[in-house]
């Protein structure tokens, strides 16, 4: 099942990219200002830093693309599945796939969080990286 929200939600994902700076602030609409991000790297409060985050990501990243895999969403809550590659505008090219998965009231996200593994997004970046991480992890499996 999908929502209005939910479609655009993904569309505003997908469509952000280096060659569309001005997709930041269109993502605007479907904010609580009092928004609260996470990732498995940083904690971020608020609307406008969360915007800014995302203008930084743009302006390191020569290209950036998203497929996003699967919408799931009824009226609290919002789940995509998607998969991210890019090349930083410095360093080798990633690839990590995640969950985005967004709490909703009166409209709008007031809580993103997203769920993706940083070994894998270091393992992409090298030749060898996912036999290293698969090595690293063996023991615990």
């Amino acid at each position: 099942m999908s929502t209005p929200l939910a479609e655009r939600f993904r569309d505003a994902l997908v469509a952000l990219t280096p060659a569309t700076p001005e997709a930041v602030d269109a993502m605007r609409p479907l904010y609580d200002p009092a928004l609260v991000f996470q990732d498995p790297i940083q904690k971020i409060d608020g609307l406008e830093r969360f915007l800014e985050m995302n203008r930084k990501l743009l302006k390191r990243m020569r290209r950036l693309e998203w497929q996003v895999v699967t919408t799931i969403a009824d009226d609290d809550r919002i789940l995509l599945e998607w998969i991210m590659r890019g090349a930083p505008k410095m360093g080798p090219k990633i690839e990590v796939a995640g969950v985005s998965r967004a709490l909703v009231k009166d409209g709008r996200i007031y809580d993103h969080r997203d769920y993706w593994d940083v070994g894998e997004m270091f393992a992409s970046s090298f030749p060898g990286g996912e036999k290293l991480l698969h090595w690293i992890r063996a023991p615990l499996s």
